[in-house]
């Protein structure tokens, strides 16, 4: 089957993925928001048969109006709290970018000797106490919200991606699933959509998958009721409570 052309914005690594041959549609994410549920669905999809790396600049380049966009969003206490656990994994390795620069090393130390709780904080209030440095969530959610905004752009959601392994509903799965596809301008058989959803959640097929599984945990929803405390929901109303409103995860700030 003739491959689709995936362009993927992950913003984290400022790298646009794209085979040069198709039309595309742009995927924008952010860091720990289900980027492998989408790759993974169109692998299960037989859609994405490989792809080719171009660095871009999403935070400069300006978005095309008749291109298709594809957004995959996440509640952002459940991501702040999977990105701890992304950054104190990909921390204790010499995989992480400018590990031997003195000031990169001197970030790392610091982060690695901070409670679970001042991680949160300083990934939440964007604070030169996160490894990347002052304000890179702030830019992500602009380039985010920049391209929610452009039409052609279809939103999807982690949470209703990952059906009931991931504490979701199954149903709402399937609908995204079969939204995604249409987007897409794929055609697939009710059979094919459920095998798909079945298939989507977790790292059980790691042969089959082994770049899609690096970084997968736990994949779950509300995870952050457990983790965030009184300064870090303070925190996080402060700047990026209009953000949870905008994207319909709360109606207001009073949770």
């Amino acid at each position: 089957m003739k491959s689709r052309l995936v362009v993927m914005f992950l913003l984290f690594f400022n790298m646009t993925y794209a085979d040069q041959e198709y039309g595309h549609v742009f995927i924008y994410t952010m860091p720990k928001t289900g980027t492998h549920l989408i790759k993974k669905l169109f692998y299960l999809a037989n859609e994405f048969d490989g792809y080719s790396v171009n660095p871009i600049n999403p935070f400069k380049d300006e978005l095309n109006p008749s291109q298709r966009k594809l957004i995959q969003y996440r509640d952002l206490r459940d991501m702040f709290v999977s990105y701890v656990y992304f950054l104190d994994m990909q921390l204790t390795t010499d995989t992480f970018r400018g590990t031997r620069t003195p000031l990169v090393k001197k970030s790392i130390e610091k982060w690695n000797s901070a409670t679970f709780d001042e991680k949160l904080l300083a990934l939440i209030e964007d604070s030169d106490d996160c490894p990347y440095g002052r304000g890179w969530m702030q830019r992500f959610m602009d380039a985010i919200y920049r391209a929610s905004t452009s039409p052609n752009t279809l939103i999807t959601r982690f949470e209703h991606l990952v059906g009931s392994k991931g504490n979701g509903d199954d149903e709402l799965q399937i609908v995204q699933i079969k939204e995604i596809l249409t987007f897409w301008g794929l055609e697939k058989t009710d059979d094919e959509i459920l095998k798909i959803g079945n298939d989507l959640h977790g790292i059980a097929d790691v042969k089959r998958f082994p770049d899609l599984t690096h970084s997968f945990r736990t994949g779950q929803i509300g995870e952050w009721k457990t983790h965030f405390n009184e300064d870090n929901i303070r925190a996080f109303k402060e700047r990026y409570g209009d953000y949870l409103i905008y994207f319909g995860y709360e109606e207001d700030n009073n949770w």
